[in-house]
């Protein structure tokens, strides 16, 4: 007995000494504490941190093209994140905002929206990738074209119908838009520079999102486009566009559109 009373005294003498070498989380747990991410490890930082989709970088606020290219009715309009990062090489000279289509009488029907300028912010050959976007209403359809402009025409904020002719769906009347229309394809390149759009006598080329749109309507929330630099493939990049585009329906929430979807409201458009 007197031995096992020894032994037993060394134990507790020893656990003092062993709880110091514990790893601070281990102790933390002990004492229900929950530490900081900066006291993880680096590598698990960095990966909690780590999103599962490509980065997304912050738009520049710059002001319009020139007086009047908004073109269309713009309702709500943000401030995006101003920061300048290291790799923002393409930019489409908006900020970021809401914009609506009132829902006509006639489905399916079709809007576009644009006013999204592609430009090269340092002089360097931009090659888009893909365009991708997120849907809280799903459209029906959603397709890309690029608008390209010699010089002396505003941009397309929104309208009802599609390139070139933007009919609309009940009136069937048309406003053709000055310009040559394409596809947006991957491998696309944009090498004018931002410097040259801002200059509003040297055209540009515009990005239209063309949305198809039943009687529920659709809602995009933001978009993405991602590109490289130079040709090289090993760098991907991703400009964040953030403008919700709503096209009225029986499926979009009033919160939404801020109250601009429902029977009163006007068409939209050029």
């Amino acid at each position: 007995m007197p031995a096992r009373r020894h032994r037993r005294k060394a134990l507790q003498r020893l656990r003092p000494a062993t709880s110091a070498w514990a790893s601070p989380h281990r102790q933390a747990r002990k004492k229900g504490q929950v530490l900081p991410i900066a006291s993880a490890s680096p590598v698990k930082a960095r990966r909690a941190a780590s999103p599962q989709t490509p980065p997304r970088r912050a738009v520049r606020a710059v002001s319009p093209l020139v007086a009047g290219a908004m073109a269309g009715t713009l309702l709500f309009s943000v401030t995006a994140d101003n920061r300048q990062h290291a790799d923002d090489h393409l930019d489409a000279r908006t900020s970021g905002g809401l914009i609506v289509v009132a829902e006509p009488k006639t489905h399916p029907w079709v809007a576009s929206f644009g006013a999204y300028y592609l430009c090269s912010t340092r002089g360097r050959d931009i090659t888009i990738q893909s365009v991708r976007y997120e849907a809280s209403v799903q459209p029906l359809n959603v397709s890309f074209q690029l608008r390209n402009v010699d010089s002396g025409a505003a941009g397309i904020a929104s309208a009802r119908g599609e390139p070139p002719d933007f009919v609309d769906p009940d009136r069937h009347t048309y406003i053709p838009r000055p310009g040559t229309y394409e596809q947006l394809r991957p491998g696309r390149q944009i090498t004018q520079t931002c410097a040259d759009v801002a200059d509003g006598k040297n055209g540009f080329t515009e990005l239209l999102f063309v949305v198809t749109v039943g009687e529920q309507g659709g809602v995009i929330n933001r978009a993405w486009i991602d590109y490289t630099v130079d040709g090289i493939e090993d760098h991907q990049y991703t400009l964040d566009l953030r403008w919700k585009m709503i096209l009225c329906g029986n499926r979009v929430p009033a919160n939404d559109s801020r109250g601009d979807c429902g029977p009163s409201a006007a068409p939209q458009g050029l």
